[in-house]
């Protein structure tokens, strides 16, 4: 079982939460951020394009819009990520328009179906229709909204869960996959308002984008990026966990406290499952811990807090205070966010 914390009084508990805020709205500038942010800034810039260049720029007079694809593991940081460097845009001229980012963002619903992705992105429109319309007429809907708002990025978040719709037997799953995916196709090629999409989830989204099927619309995908887990070892990986302290300390005031023999980072490393973003949201939450203790500092010992209160792990199963911590179970936390039960439990 895990343990919880004994309760803080309302004081404590705002600074904390105008702590959480502060560290979550600072940005570390890992390799992956950089790749993303190129790719996003790519996508946006080329809403500049015209089809027929004597006219003016604008709804009707712009080419198909391409897609961009970033796939990783479970808490690699892929939403976080792509929220930064949305939130980088600067506006552009198109013509001689200003034209501000204006980006949209939703979620594949977990229990897939056409019409839910629909309804998600009209509810992020302010436009949900008061009655449930078939799959057909909803996405009709989206199309003509889309070229009203004009959205300058559509981001769908979750898109594995397009592989798995529900109420779809397996001899039909591959024709609906087409259907499903024909759909976003039509939203990049709208000749009023073709919307660039950029399309995030699971690694299993580019094994079935790379199958000869798909091609169509993996032609549509100016960038496809496959982020990796954190390696054992990298030296950068480690350089970028440290930026994490660095940062994130310097956001709400207090610094870390390490010893030369800590290993803190490979030790943040095997609890996060190798996982860049879960390790930050560790270190958000053990920097927490030292607020909540009224220290200016926070060590390894905040985190080993942190994880036994996550895991409920003895000492000789947390990462952080094991002394062959190596052994550890690397899936331990991460099978808590999923309900899945730990090897060797």
């Amino acid at each position: 079982m895990s343990i919880e914390p004994p309760p803080i009084d309302p004081g404590l508990r705002a600074e904390i939460n105008a702590a959480r805020d502060a560290m979550g709205r600072r940005l570390v500038l890992t390799r992956n951020f950089h790749r993303i942010e190129d790719a996003v800034v790519r996508q946006f810039n080329s809403l500049t394009s015209t089809r027929t260049a004597a006219a003016s720029w604008g709804p009707g007079n712009r080419p198909p819009s391409k897609a961009v694809v970033i796939s990783g593991p479970f808490r690699t940081g892929k939403t976080w990520l792509v929220n930064a460097a949305l939130a980088s845009l600067k506006p552009i001229v198109a013509g001689y328009i200003e034209v501000s980012p204006n980006p949209l963002s939703v979620e594949c619903p977990s229990h897939f179906e056409m019409t839910g992705l629909g309804r998600n992105i009209l509810d992020r429109l302010q436009l949900l229709p008061a009655r449930s319309l078939g799959p057909t007429e909803t996405m009709e809907r989206v199309t003509r909204r889309l070229g009203i708002v004009r959205p300058t990025q559509l981001r769908i978040d979750e898109f594995q869960r397009t592989l798995h719709p529900v109420k779809v037997g397996p001899l039909r799953l591959d024709q609906e996959r087409l259907r499903i995916w024909g759909q976003i196709q039509l939203l990049l090629d709208d000749p009023y308002w073709p919307t660039p999409i950029i399309l995030t989830g699971l690694p299993e989204i580019i094994t079935v984008l790379e199958q000869p099927r798909m091609g169509f619309l993996r032609d549509r995908c100016e960038t496809v990026l496959a982020l990796a887990s954190m390696t054992p070892g990298d030296t950068e990986d480690v350089h970028e966990l440290e930026g994490g302290f660095d940062q994130f300390g310097d956001a709400v005031g207090v610094r870390a406290e390490r010893t030369r023999d800590d290993e803190l980072p490979e030790r943040l490393m095997l609890a996060s499952n190798y996982a860049m973003g879960l390790a930050f949201e560790l270190t958000h939450r053990a920097i927490e811990n030292a607020l909540e203790n009224r220290r200016a500092r926070f060590d390894i010992e905040d985190f080993a807090a942190v994880y036994a209160r996550k895991t409920g792990a003895e000492d000789a199963a947390n990462p952080f205070l094991a002394r062959d911590w190596i052994r550890v179970d690397p899936k331990r936390l991460l099978a808590k966010d999923t309900n899945q039960k730990p090897a060797g439990d």
